[in-house]
């Protein structure tokens, strides 16, 4: 089996190494795992049912995203915005569930991109109550227009210098859009839980909330009652208990954007399970569920490990092997792929839910769209993901079907249509060619990070066309519209050119 790390190093080429993925065979996992397989005729049903329900989800959040766009307004990203390049948020936070309030402390190190730059314009919801902002623990002035405020720096900062920007609020934060930051009760337990695509990070902490700027790294500390459990990104750091409170701290080394910054914490069971990628190597894959799903749950996620190890075995090793791959149970009508922790419903373990909020891991996180005219990209990769999987574990015919039924029924969200899909006389699958085409206008993808699977991106001033090659350094490329720092690939298939 040609996984897309041996095809970089081998072909030297990112676009020829898709293209090379996307006519491979799908080879067995290595491993087995302790569930059924189910018939593909179910698995399409089952992923007609979910999209359904997202599709359900969506339009009612939609009409509550209008109605608080009316009341607060929705502003775009501020040109002063890309005055500065986002290094590190540290968000401190502490979270009242019986006023359902929040106070907390967020600081955001940048690092200033031009000349003179004397302010810094951070997004944050108008009903949120900022108690005082400082700048490198200076005491500063700030105004507010909107969703947006801006913090005066003491001193103007030159291209390459950096500040922290430290802003102390509280508030109740507004729920719109898909969901953003929500209290309830299930099961007679209080739920809170965040879903901030596609630019809601900003209702419930300061941020530059768009998904073209990951921050390199991120410290996120809650405190909460000490019956509840708060998941979040990355690696936890340390979980005490003082009294009635608790307080959990979670560390992120991987580039993220705000987007994909989530907690959820409620009274949860939790489980662990080991994804091994060496003979001396595993990863934690956790599971958090509300207590009366917890049997049906262990059952319903059996095949996540396997998933892991067959997606690995195609894209490349999972994206943040460091750290952890995890699923928290919340109450919206579908799944959220933040990053290295799943948000899915409670109580619903369809395999083709289960495997594309993964396979975004891939899609979506390590690789980010540049903005939301892109996110298609994110979605249609995921959604193929599904078809691997079920290929990989009933061969073409299956994935033939799957693909089928999925299109059959889902026309108006399709933008690219395989038509290739047969059989070749060597006896590989035959799939639609992948290309890498430079492009004038921005870029598609954002990549970040490539170092952790292998390859650096590097592009000239002049010509824009990526190349690719093999690498032990770290190549973080920019993600800025006006710096011309990113690399300029968008993948095509040969059917829509």
């Amino acid at each position: 089996m040609l996984n897309l790390l041996s095809s970089w190093k081998t072909y030297g080429s990112l676009p020829l190494a898709l293209a090379i993925l996307f006519v491979a065979v799908l080879a067995p996992a290595a491993t087995t795992a302790s569930f059924q397989k189910i018939p593909i005729e179910q698995a399409i049903r089952e992923a007609n049912e979910s999209h359904q329900m997202e599709i359900g989800m969506k339009s009612r959040q939609l009409e509550k995203q209008r109605s608080l766009e009316k009341t607060l307004g929705i502003q775009g990203a501020l040109p002063t915005q890309y005055q500065y390049d986002v290094l590190y948020y540290r968000m401190q936070m502490r979270v009242d569930v019986d006023i359902e309030w929040v106070y907390a402390q967020v600081d955001q190190m940048a690092t200033a991109t031009q000349d003179n730059v004397t302010f810094c314009d951070i997004d944050l919801y108008a009903n949120m109550i900022i108690d005082s902002v400082r700048v490198d623990n200076v005491l500063t002035t700030f105004t507010r227009n909107g969703n947006v405020f801006r913090a005066d720096l003491p001193t103007p900062v030159n291209t390459g210098g950096q500040f922290t920007v430290q802003t102390f609020y509280q508030g109740h934060p507004v729920e719109g859009g898909f969901q953003a930051f929500a209290f309830e009760i299930v099961q007679s337990q209080t739920l809170v839980s965040t879903l901030s695509e596609p630019y809601l990070a900003r209702t419930w902490w300061p941020c530059k909330d768009y998904p073209d700027d990951k921050a390199d790294s991120a410290d996120i500390i809650v405190t909460y009652p000490s019956g509840m459990f708060c998941t979040s990104n990355g690696t936890m750091v340390s979980d005490v208990v003082n009294g009635s409170a608790r307080t959990t701290s979670w560390k992120v080394r991987y580039p993220i954007t705000t987007y994909l910054i989530s907690l959820t914490m409620s009274n949860f069971k939790h489980w662990r399970d080991w994804m091994k990628y060496t003979a001396t190597d595993s990863m934690p894959v956790d599971y958090w569920v509300f207590p009366n799903d917890s049997a049906a749950a262990r059952t319903g996620y059996a095949p996540t490990v396997l998933m892991l190890d067959t997606l690995s075995r195609i894209f490349g090793l999972y994206p943040f092997i460091d750290e952890k791959y995890a699923m928290s149970a919340f109450n919206w009508g579908g799944a959220m792929e933040h990053q290295t922790n799943t948000s899915i419903i409670r109580g619903y373990y369809a395999q083709s839910m289960i495997v594309h909020e993964m396979g975004h891991q891939w899609w979506g996180d390590m690789i980010t769209c540049r903005d939301w005219h892109h996110i298609w990209m994110n979605e249609g990769f995921a959604s193929y993901v599904e078809a691997l999987w079920f290929e990989s574990l009933g061969g073409f015919a299956d994935l033939r079907s799957y693909m089928n039924g999925f299109r059959s029924t889902q026309p108006s969200s399709t933008l690219c249509r395989p038509t290739t899909m047969t059989r070749a006389t060597n006896g590989r699958t035959s799939r639609p060619r992948i290309s890498a085409t430079s492009a004038s206008r921005s870029p598609a993808w954002i990549c970040t990070d490539f170092s952790r699977t292998g390859f650096t991106v590097s592009t000239t001033q002049d010509t824009p066309t990526p190349t690719c090659r093999s690498s032990a350094e770290s190549t973080r490329i920019a993600s800025t519209s006006m710096s011309g720092r990113h690399s300029r690939l968008i993948l095509q298939c040969s059917a829509c050119r």
